[in-house]
């Protein structure tokens, strides 16, 4: 729905452009672009509508040079979130696995420590 009001949009503006065009192509304008050189005489609304194109281009330029310049920088930040939770991962496994071995190590402990009250009360019962 949104590029049809687009399309009808543009449309309307070419018919306005078109419409000036054709109402003020009696004044002409030569335009010096360089001291010795001039261009040979245009109507002034065509004068005007180059000069829109033209800065349209040039901002178009702008802005995709904005654009890419921005992709870049969000595709490299995307590679360092994906290396960062890489090494969140790692480091949650590596937490993870240390303390399973805290807790074998406790186990074992606990299971140290009773065996002497396990042959304490052997010994007693003797």
């Amino acid at each position: 729905m949104l590029s049809k009001i687009r399309l009808i949009f543009w449309l309307i503006a070419i018919l306005i452009i078109a419409y000036f065009v054709s109402i003020n192509s009696e004044p002409r304008i030569s335009i010096t672009l360089f001291p010795n050189i001039k261009t040979q005489p245009l109507p002034l609304s065509l004068i005007i509508v180059g000069s829109l194109i033209l800065g349209t281009i040039l901002i178009l330029i702008i802005a995709i040079t904005d654009w890419i310049v921005f992709y870049i920088e969000k595709s490299k930040l995307k590679k360092k979130i994906k290396s960062l939770e890489r090494d969140l991962n790692d480091l949650k496994n590596e937490l993870e696995r240390c303390s399973k071995d805290l807790e074998d190590c406790k186990n074992k402990d606990k299971s140290i420590s009773e065996k002497p009250k396990i042959n304490q009360n052997v010994n007693n019962q003797k």
